[in-house]
């Protein structure tokens, strides 16, 4: 195990040997405004023979054939549940800058809003004034009390994003980052979407790889034994060593 930033994580394990495997699940790369960066930084860290396995929320109406199951109200509804639960945790924002900023906002003067934008494909998430307030700190050295700001009713504090992907975005997104998409899962309903990439190194390197192995000898010539693009006596002559040294070992 290591605990650090996405940053430190990757380069740490950039280092180990072997094919890796990299992993990053969750709707968490729907918080950036623009997550291709961290896709290239983290696609720029693997070798040939790696991996990585994205998980991502699917836009509305973006899911499988048909459109899915995921319309713009069920992402709404999530994002605004009947318990409370995230307009809890997303109010507790503002008492938290209280406590690390010496702020003095009044959390029941706001309320948290969270709406889906179509044009950006993103649940946009705020803590909205309901009525007239004003903000105060205290400075830490006088215990002078100042005026910050003062807010009005609507007046809105962004808080986060939590962007979703249509296949189009997904595409470009990929593409961007500079990642060849080489396998992707769905649930049944469209909600999620898993996608296993590689760098362009390493689809290059596969390309390659088909080109000697399938394309010149074939499909059907692949299962011929032996295969007709190996010298027979340059194959068995340069496998005497490595069995002679094999069966040294043993």
């Amino acid at each position: 195990p290591f605990v650090g930033t996405n940053d430190e994580a990757i380069a740490r394990m950039s280092e180990l040997e072997g094919r890796k495997t990299f992993v990053y699940l969750g709707s968490s790369l729907g918080n950036d405004i623009d997550p291709a960066p961290f896709l290239l930084h983290l696609i720029s860290n693997c070798t040939a023979t790696d991996r990585v396995i994205i998980g991502v929320d699917l836009a509305a109406d973006a899911g499988t054939a048909g459109g899915g199951k995921k319309t713009v109200e069920v992402i709404n509804k999530a994002y605004n549940d009947d318990a409370g639960v995230t307009s809890e945790f997303i109010l507790n924002s503002l008492s938290v800058v209280n406590r690390v900023a010496g702020l003095d906002f009044d959390v029941d003067k706001f309320k948290h809003v969270a709406e889906y934008n179509r044009d950006s494909d993103a649940v946009e998430i705020y803590a909205e004034c309901v009525s007239p307030c004003t903000v105060a700190a205290t400075a830490p050295a006088t215990d002078n009390t100042y005026h910050v700001r003062t807010f009005e009713a609507g007046e809105r504090i962004f808080i986060e994003q939590s962007g979703k992907f249509s296949k189009a975005r997904l595409k470009v997104l990929t593409a961007k980052a500079g990642m060849v998409v080489t396998r992707t899962w769905e649930d049944g309903d469209g909600y999620f979407r898993l996608f296993e990439a590689v760098s362009h190194a390493a689809q290059a390197r596969t390309d390659l790889s088909n080109f000697f192995f399938r394309d010149i000898v074939g499909a059907e010539g692949l299962a011929e034994q032996p295969v007709d693009l190996r010298n027979p006596y340059a194959f068995y002559w340069g496998h005497i060593s490595a069995f002679s040294d094999r069966v040294a070992l043993m």
